[in-house]
């Protein structure tokens, strides 16, 4: 079975979060701007703070990527992670709506499907390469 190998998906996953992540470290004003519906209440530095997160996330994701095949509960862990922001992405959404703008609706909304498309492909990669048990 051919795909994507672990070592890519995570590379993948850390240029993402670390190009994210410089982008809220560095432009978190324009940012609350753009994504949301009441930027005057503070929120640039949160998105400041989740973008220095990010980007050492990114750290994180880049150092494993070179030994992942020795690490798999390390990679479960990047997983769970990243399903837990999609969970995370959609209640905000669903239940904390009106702190976004359309726009920002709209990114968080991407954001998750690209983090969710990480997570399968990781997934995937991960389990094509465990040994299958063939129990009598």
């Amino acid at each position: 079975m051919s795909g994507i190998s672990l070592k890519l998906a995570l590379r993948a996953n850390a240029a993402f979060s670390g190009c994210s992540g410089a982008y809220l470290a560095l432009f978190g004003r324009q940012a609350s701007r753009l994504t949301l519906a009441s930027p005057e209440a503070g929120g640039e530095w949160g998105l400041r703070a989740l973008g220095v997160g990010l980007v050492a996330y990114a750290a994180l994701l880049a150092r494993l990527s070179g030994g992942a095949a020795e690490r798999p509960r390390e990679v479960w862990a990047v997983i769970a992670g990243d399903v837990a922001w999609v969970i995370g992405s959609a209640a905000w959404i669903l239940f904390a709506s009106p702190t976004l703008s359309a726009t920002g609706t709209d990114i968080v909304a991407g954001v998750a499907v690209v983090v969710g498309l990480f997570a399968v492909l990781q997934w995937l990669a991960l389990i094509r390469r465990q040994p299958t048990s063939t129990a009598a």
